[in-house]
């Protein structure tokens, strides 16, 4: 599943209330909400980063997507 946010502190709120609502912490920043499902929460500014026309400047992204864990 995959939900999308307007901003890191709104998909920073959303991670957090799906994991300590009976959810857990999965591989690659993603998460487990109670029912075992695994969701994917980003902001749009990502998406629209990594899917830039500029092959160059979407790799860049790619490469650093996912290097930080707060």
């Amino acid at each position: 599943m995959s939900g999308w946010t307007n901003d890191q502190t709104e998909t920073d709120l959303l991670w957090k209330a799906t994991v300590e609502n009976d959810g857990q912490e999965s591989a690659c920043g993603e998460c487990k909400d109670k029912w075992r499902l695994l969701w994917q929460i980003r902001p749009r500014a990502l998406t629209a980063a990594i899917t830039d026309p500029d092959p160059a400047a979407a790799q860049r992204v790619r490469s650093h997507d996912g290097d930080e864990k707060d």
